[in-house]
């Protein structure tokens, strides 16, 4: 059965090249980090120490954490165009994610 899903689905699509371009879908307060978001990147990739601007409210903030949950909280070097994970970027308020 998952032959037949790998063999019938088709992989995220995406260009690791282009600027970074990603869907917010979760997020969280954390006391010690601030917001941690959790984002599927379309195009480009994200990694720690990266400037990032958000759509919603225009604010830069500096990437300091980047990882997947596998289930449990596993930090990487990026995350890539189809790939699925979180970031904390020191984001003081969850108003500012939507």
């Amino acid at each position: 059965m998952l032959d037949a899903i790998v063999n019938q689905i088709p992989p995220p699509s995406g260009n690791g090249k282009d600027s970074l371009s990603a869907l917010i879908f979760d997020s969280w307060y954390d006391p010690y980090q601030g917001v941690i978001v959790l984002i599927r990147v379309f195009d480009g990739r994200i990694c720690p120490e990266m400037s990032i601007t958000l759509a919603s409210s225009h604010k830069e903030f500096e990437v300091s954490k980047v990882g997947i949950l596998t289930p449990e909280i596993r930090e990487t070097a990026a995350l890539h165009a189809g790939e699925v994970g979180f970031i904390a970027a020191g984001i003081k308020g969850l108003k500012d994610i939507h």
